[in-house]
Parts: structure tokens; C-alpha cells; sequence
């Protein structure tokens, strides 16, 4: 009895340390990420992640692993070997136009990462902010990997592998294609640059030691040498295809051209080289030149309607007005359902001053797609020009719902409201305008105008004293036009 009263305390107080011990000596792990974390991190790099991509001549591309910007000049981190010994390479954005490479930044070679030089435009840009640490070990990290692809994995606290150790070591599993990937921790920043695996390993770049690389400090650029030569063989398909390595690895979308005539000289089937040449020759400002081409991808594909469109756009703008409409209202026949179709068919028409057709194809557009507000603004100026100014009013109505902070709609509104001397309405219209445009004197001065039409004289100081701060002749003007009024 004695010796199981002094046992039980001291296995229990085993026991006890044995915990506190385990407890203490296991790092805090955070939680994997949530799938909303999950989702928010996926559509924030999707904007900036790039495709490394390697192209032969007949255009086909292999997929040699990702990138991600980091700038707003163009700038793409990647892995080095991703694009090592590569002549034709470009990165494909989010917009899916492949863009050649201009040259090499700066270079890691120790953590083999490269930044590179790109030409991608300023729309397309999406730089991922940089983490200025590690995680914490035990942490939760997402791989991304281009266009959208996710892993989760774990921060471990020290590598595990002695050849590794300039680099961060991941516990998760990634494959070949994932290199060049961004590493994120679950607050949106890039912690690393996938470098390559090994086993349930995966080892990255950790972002603040490369991020030196961005210093301009650190740039001495080299140009990418890239083989924009000519085709092995003169066959329909490589002309294309040159052409278009051509626009991404030349001067511009122009020095293609000649490939695509070439191309659909020798082969008059050849939709693509029609459509390419079409392009080239718009960008180039020849318009008449490319409504041949556009007519015969038309003739090889009758079903697209964007072909029609294109055509439309073409003819009109060199004057060709009933040929665009001809070729809008085939555009439409095939697609019914798309308002910027009908948007354009009535802009021809109100080019012709045809009145009623215009107004007929901007409600219709307007029908299906109550929230664009261009057809809008076209409905309402054909309603001005015919004085239908009740119509025009009820429409600007329309468009301020649809667009309730738009300034200018409200603006139109209360103007056009004002040349039918519905003032209620229009002061109503210019005190929102006010409200959106604090700093905009005329909206100031219009409002106290109309404040006078409905004998609201304290109403049209108080826009008096409102305008002695913003501009001292505009208020002048203002209390001329009071004192006149009541003369």
C-alpha cells in the first residue's frame, strides 16, 4: 500500500513534465491556409505569373516553367535553368500574347535565378510585393505555378540537404514545371523562387537574398540572343510561323508581313496568314489593304463573327460606311446576343445621320447590356439632335442608375433638363454633380444658376461663397450674374 502512494505521484509527475516538455519543445505550426486565403493568394499571382515558354518554328510551345513580375517595367523573376541555352523564348501573360525576351537583367548564379527584361505593356503588369523575411519555421507556404496551379507546403527550419543551404527547404511536393514558381506565405508576399526538388523536398530561392537583383545598382544588361532567322523551308506553314517568331522576337507586329503574304500566296486556304496580314496592314495604317485578307478568312471561315467585325471597323474607317453596315448586320446574325455589335452598327448609321436606325441599334444594345454606358451617351445625343429632349432626359435618367457616381451623365442630365426648363430637376442633377466634383467650378456655378430659376437666392450665395475659395473670378462672374438677375 506504501510503495503504490509514493509510485502514483511520481508517475504522474512524469507524466506531467513529459507533456509540458512535448509541448515546449514543438514550434508553433501555423494552420494551412483557408480556401478563401487560398483563392485570394491564387487570383492575386494569376495576374502576375508568366508561362517560360520555348517555340519552334511551327509555333508549337513547350512549357518550360513559370515566372512572376516584379516590377513595373517588366521585370520577371524565374529560375535560371528554365531558360538556359533557350534562343526562341518568350513569356506568355495573362493576356496569352507571347512576348519575346529583351535581355538579361541581373543573374544569380549561386541560387540560379535570373531576372529578365520584357516589353510586356504597362496594363498587363502586376507586381507581387516581396517578403522582407522567412517564414517562421513550421509556417504554412502555396506554390503557385502558372496559370494558377497551387501546392501547399512547410517551412522547415534549417535545410536538410549541405549542397542546398543557400537555399530555403520546403517540406511539399512540387514536379518538373514548377521551377521559376513564386513561394507565398499566407499574408500575399513572395518568401522564394523555386529552385527544384528533391524527394517530398522542395528547395527556393529566398526572396530577400535575391532581391538585390532589382537594385539598379545590380543591372548590367546583356541582350537576349534570340533566332528569328529565316525558315528551314519555304512550306506555307513555316512562312507563318516565321512570321509570327517574327513579330515576337523583331521590331514590331509589322515585320511579319511579308511572311504571311508569302504564306497565303502559296496556299490561298490559309485563314491564319489571311488574318495576320489583315492585322499587319491596320497597324501599318493601310487600311484598304486589309479588307482583301479580311474577306478571304471570311470566306474560309464564315462563322466567326469577329471576322465581320473587323471588317466593319475597317471599312468604316476609311468611309466605306454601307460595306461596314453590310458587314456589322452579318456579324449579327450570327452572334444576336452581342450588344457592342449593335453599339457599332449604330454608330455607322449616326455617321450617315440616320437618325432612326442609330436610335433603334442603341436601345437594342442598351437591351442587352443595360449597364454600358456608351450606348448611353450615343442614344441620348441622337435624341438632342432630333429635340427629342423628354426622351433624352428619361434615358440620362436610365444611365445615372445604371451609373450612379458618373459626374458627367449627371451633368448632361441636368443640362438637357434645363433646355426645357424642367429646373427642379435640373438642380437636383447639378447638386449630385457637386457632391461627386467639389473642386469643379462650373458645377458650382451651373448649380447657383439654376438655384436662381427657382428663386432660391440663399441657396445661390451659399454656391457664391463656395467658389470665392476656388476661383475669385468665376465667383465674381457668379455675383455679376445674381445681381443682374435681380436688376
Amino acid at each position: 500500500m506504501t510503495g503504490k502512494s509514493k509510485t502514483a505521484p511520481r508517475a504522474v509527475g512524469c507524466f506531467l513534465i513529459i507533456c509540458i516538455a512535448s509541448v515546449v519543445s514543438i514550434p508553433t505550426v501555423s494552420s494551412e491556409p483557408t480556401e478563401d486565403e487560398l483563392t485570394a493568394i491564387v487570383e492575386q499571382v494569376q495576374l502576375s505569373n508568366v508561362s517560360m515558354l520555348r517555340l519552334d518554328w511551327r509555333g508549337n510551345s513547350s512549357f518550360g516553367g513559370s515566372g512572376f513580375f516584379v516590377d513595373e517595367y517588366g521585370a520577371v523573376f524565374t529560375a535560371s535553368h528554365v531558360v538556359e541555352n533557350a534562343k526562341r523564348t518568350g513569356v506568355q501573360a495573362l493576356t496569352e500574347e507571347i512576348y519575346r525576351i529583351n535581355g538579361v537583367l541581373a543573374q544569380d548564379i549561386g541560387r540560379d535565378v535570373i531576372l529578365l527584361s520584357t516589353p510586356v505593356p504597362p496594363y498587363a503588369l502586376y507586381p507581387l510585393p516581396l517578403a522582407s523575411s522567412l517564414p517562421e519555421p513550421g509556417e504554412d507556404v502555396v506554390f503557385v505555378q502558372w496559370p494558377g496551379r497551387t501546392r501547399t507546403g512547410v517551412f522547415e527550419a534549417a535545410p536538410k540537404i549541405p549542397e542546398r543551404e543557400r537555399l530555403m527547404v520546403i517540406t511539399g511536393h512540387t514536379e518538373p514545371g514548377w521551377s521559376g514558381s513564386p513561394v507565398m506565405n499566407t499574408k500575399g508576399e513572395v518568401v522564394g523562387i523555386v529552385i527544384s526538388r528533391r524527394d517530398r523536398l522542395t528547395f527556393a530561392a529566398p526572396i530577400m537574398e535575391v532581391a538585390a537583383l532589382l537594385s539598379g545598382k545590380s543591372h548590367s544588361f546583356f541582350p537576349w540572343e534570340s533566332d528569328a532567322s529565316d525558315p528551314p523551308n519555304d512550306s506555307p506553314e513555316d512562312l507563318y510561323w516565321a512570321g509570327r517568331l517574327v513579330q515576337i522576337y523583331g521590331r514590331g507586329r509589322d515585320d511579319g508581313l511579308p511572311y504571311f503574304e508569302q504564306a497565303f500566296e502559296k496556299d490561298p486556304e490559309y485563314a491564319e496568314a489571311y488574318i495576320e496580314a489583315a492585322f499587319c496592314y491596320r497597324s501599318l495604317g493601310r487600311y484598304d489593304k486589309a479588307i482583301d485578307p479580311f474577306k478571304n478568312s471570311i470566306r474560309l471561315r464564315p462563322s466567326d463573327p469577329s471576322l465581320y467585325v473587323w471588317l466593319a471597323l475597317t471599312c468604316d474607317w476609311i468611309g466605306r460606311h454601307d460595306d461596314a453596315i453590310r458587314s456589322y448586320r452579318q456579324a449579327i446574325q450570327i452572334d444576336p446576343n452581342d450588344a457592342q455589335k449593335h453599339y457599332y452598327l449604330g454608330n455607322v448609321y449616326s455617321t450617315l445621320q440616320q437618325r432612326d436606325e442609330a436610335i433603334a441599334c442603341y436601345e437594342e444594345a442598351i437591351r442587352l447590356d443595360p449597364s454600358g454606358a456608351d450606348a448611353y451617351f450615343a442614344l441620348v445625343l441622337e435624341y438632342r439632335m432630333l429635340k427629342r429632349y423628354h426622351e433624352a432626359i428619361e434615358t440620362y435618367k436610365k444611365q445615372v442608375r445604371v451609373s450612379p457616381t458618373d459626374a458627367e451623365a449627371y451633368r448632361a442630365l441636368a443640362f438637357t433638363c434645363g433646355i426645357v426648363g424642367r429646373h427642379g430637376e435640373a438642380t437636383q442633377a447639378y447638386e449630385e454633380t457637386v457632391r461627386m466634383r467639389a473642386e469643379n467650378t462650373h458645377f458650382h456655378y451651373m448649380l447657383a444658376l439654376n438655384y436662381m430659376w427657382e428663386v432660391y437666392i440663399w441657396s445661390a450665395l451659399g454656391e457664391y461663397h463656395m467658389l470665392k475659395d476656388l476661383d475669385q473670378d468665376k465667383a465674381d462672374e457668379l455675383f455679376d450674374s445674381i445681381c443682374g438677375w435681380y436688376d
